[in-house]
């Protein structure tokens, strides 16, 4: 504190005597205990920096290590929610693996069905064919109003035409009840 004192009294008499009064109080002994007490001042002035310094420093460090920490927090947060979604995806391309081995396996059934139907349908197809072309009896197919759709080779023989176009060409209910007609009536006579 007398430091200061000491420092205000010769500004204060360079401020009022001049620069030669200052110098003089200076040179009297009393600058002495003034350079004393400027460079308690200043030490003073520098430890305080130093100490306002290390608070800062002692702060920076604090934010740069609160910093560190959230960054490794959120790269720790990143990672698990890697993890999550490597496993999610896994269970993911799991549950899809199942399911195409399942459609898999199911296609494969299905193609068999389809194959022994298929086979058990042309087997029967066959069947049909056989028993209709070569029926001792007249076979034949209409819609309701007579028009031929299918008739069998018996049908067009007994019924005196050369190809099932020329019997398609009429109408198989007037067609066959007028040779009923001529056979009762023939049969009769």
């Amino acid at each position: 504190m007398s430091e200061i004192v000491h420092t205000e009294l010769i500004v204060s008499v360079i401020k009022s005597e001049g620069e030669k009064a200052g110098k003089s109080l200076f040179q009297k002994g009393k600058g002495q205990i003034l350079t004393d007490s400027i460079r308690a001042l200043v030490n003073k002035i520098k430890a305080e920096e130093n100490q306002n310094l290390k608070t800062m420093n002692y702060k920076q460090n604090l934010v740069s290590i609160v910093s560190q920490k959230i960054t490794v927090i959120n790269v720790i947060i990143q990672m698990i929610l890697l993890i999550v979604i490597f496993f999610v995806i896994r269970k993911n391309i799991n549950q899809r693996s199942k399911t195409i081995i399942e459609v898999s396996k199911l296609n494969e059934e299905l193609e068999k069905r389809v194959a022994e139907r298929t086979e058990s349908l042309s087997k029967s197809e066959e069947q049909f064919r056989t028993l209709y072309e070569n029926s001792t009896v007249g076979i034949y197919r209409t819609t309701t109003d007579g028009k031929i759709l299918l008739a069998n080779p018996t049908l067009v023989k007994l019924l005196g035409y050369l190809s099932f176009e020329d019997l398609a060409s009429r109408n198989l209910e007037k067609t066959v009840l007028s040779h009923l007609m001529n056979g009762l009536i023939l049969w009769k006579s």
